[in-house]
């Protein structure tokens, strides 16, 4: 399988993680392209696990929310879970 990276926004600085590229980061490299900025709603830590909820706007001006699990071993990220929101009708 062919390596990748992958960047993760984050307000105090950005994390980049090297993975294998499934399909759904080849899909999520190109769509990064349209992205205008990406929103904190809520960041929870506790110990070497946080839960990040966002909310993306896109060039065209739609946006979307998700929230997403990290779990870090050290100083390197060991498990992300996504789970993907919906589309964000009204501010």
């Amino acid at each position: 399988m062919p390596c990748s990276r992958m960047i993760l926004p984050s307000p105090a600085r950005t994390t980049m993680i090297t993975s294998a590229k499934p399909p759904i980061l080849q899909s999520a490299g190109r769509a990064a392209k349209n992205v205008r900025a990406f929103h904190i709603l809520n960041l929870i830590e506790s110990g070497d696990e946080a839960l990040i909820r966002y909310e993306c706007e896109l060039k065209d001006g739609e946006r979307f929310r998700n929230t997403e699990y990290f779990r870090a071993v050290g100083d390197q990220i060991h498990e992300i879970d996504v789970y993907f929101g919906r589309t964000v009708t009204s501010k």
